[in-house]
């Protein structure tokens, strides 16, 4: 996937850092990962990804990013 994740993190801590204010320590999970719409023809914004078998398919592109405060505070 093509993208800089320190300057993910780093955005996504500026623009939310009242969230996190007081933490000591808090870990950011990114998960890049493809939705498949094989017999898709025909949806907004529809794209290419790869099936598990490395063959290219209609479906979507997507980035998820969850915070994760350790200390549950």
């Amino acid at each position: 996937m093509g993208f800089d994740s320190k300057k993910l993190n780093t955005g996504m801590l500026s623009s939310q850092s009242w969230v996190f204010e007081g933490r000591a320590y808090v870990v950011l999970v990114h998960d890049g990962c493809d939705i498949r719409k094989a017999h898709a023809e025909h949806l907004e914004y529809l794209g290419w990804v790869q099936d598990l078998s490395g063959k290219w398919i209609r479906g979507y592109n997507t980035l998820n990013s969850v915070c994760v405060d350790l200390q549950g505070g």
